[in-house]
């Protein structure tokens, strides 16, 4: 029989995390009984969440569940690249991975349609919800698309999706290391190479009470997304620096040939657009240096990775 491994992050949600294992539990016992559903759920309050002490004796009753409580706050991705690393050595290539958050945002009823289209479609390696209608706030919503406008700037391409995803075990057993390295589950499995399915899934409100995540964890947690695609975020930041450097060079010929040949002086606001142009200039220039430098640390964590694997082996 295939395995199913269904990994869920929990940070002060434990009172929805039970109903959820539960719902999902109910929902492999009646409707796809030729899996076996193994959950692995990591507590990232790091034992501080009384609701998850309360219930671990329920939780216990599940089979084939493992708790785990990270040392210290992680975040969101963190605690599922967590998740992930207890599996990774046993995953056999035929089993699926399901991941989702344990506020109840992402419906356990929802997995029905993921699976079936992973089911339906065996060549694929990921079957992804793409967000569609949201209960949140509006403080919410507003951060989010101040994020996807920037991501969208950064890297020419549209975010589509969160966490709410099921990957094939032979994809996930190639890639694993690249997650880690990214340090982003939601980036990572959006822009590795993969053959890939994207279904609108409208989210859900929280089940209980409000995100406990600081806006520091959220702002932590956008940042990561980006780290997939630092090289895109590398050549289009250059691109534009150069396109603004000449843009820049032009401007100063035209103001010479204004004063020196035509004796006029330029306009008031041609001031205001050489000033912007220097300013985006070094805005690029910066972060086609952050990226690089992020290149640079990837690259040694690729090769220690490596060599580290070489020596193993001998």
């Amino acid at each position: 029989m295939k395995r199913v491994y269904i990994v869920i992050p929990t940070y002060y949600d434990g009172k929805a995390l039970l109903e959820i294992v539960k719902e999902i539990s109910y929902i492999f016992k009646e409707r796809f009984k030729e899996f076996i559903p193994s959950y692995i759920l990591i507590d990232d309050s790091s034992g501080r969440d009384k609701s998850i002490n309360r219930l671990s004796k329920q939780l216990s009753e599940i089979k084939h569940i493992t708790l785990i409580k990270t040392r210290s706050n992680l975040g969101n991705q963190g605690a599922i690249i967590i998740g992930l690393k207890t599996i990774i050595n046993k995953i056999n290539p035929k089993d699926y991975i399901v991941v989702l958050d344990a506020d109840g945002e992402d419906d356990p009823q929802d997995i029905i349609n993921l699976l079936k289209t992973l089911e339906g479609n065996q060549e694929m390696d990921i079957i992804l919800a793409e967000r569609g209608k949201r209960a949140s706030g509006f403080r919410f919503k507003f951060s989010l698309t101040i994020f996807k406008f920037i991501f969208k700037i950064l890297t020419g391409k549209k975010w589509k999706s969160g966490n709410f995803s099921i990957l094939s075990g032979r994809w996930i057993i190639q890639n694993f290391h690249l997650i880690v390295l990214f340090n982003s589950y939601a980036g990572s499995i959006q822009s590795i190479p993969a053959k890939r399915i994207f279904i609108t899934i409208d989210r859900k409100a929280r089940r209980y009470g409000s995100s406990q995540t600081s806006s520091k964890g959220k702002i932590i947690h956008a940042l990561n997304s980006l780290t997939p695609w630092v090289e895109t975020i590398q050549v289009r930041a250059l691109l534009f620096f150069g396109f603004m450097f000449i843009n820049f060079i032009f401007s100063l010929i035209l103001i010479s040939v204004m004063k020196f040949v035509y004796h006029t002086a330029a306009p008031n606001w041609f001031t205001i657009v050489i000033f912007s142009t220097i300013s985006l200039s070094l805005i690029s220039l910066n972060i086609f240096l952050t990226s690089q430098m992020m290149i640079s640390i990837m690259s040694l964590a690729k090769r220690f990775d490596s060599e580290f694997l070489y020596f193993a082996k001998k």
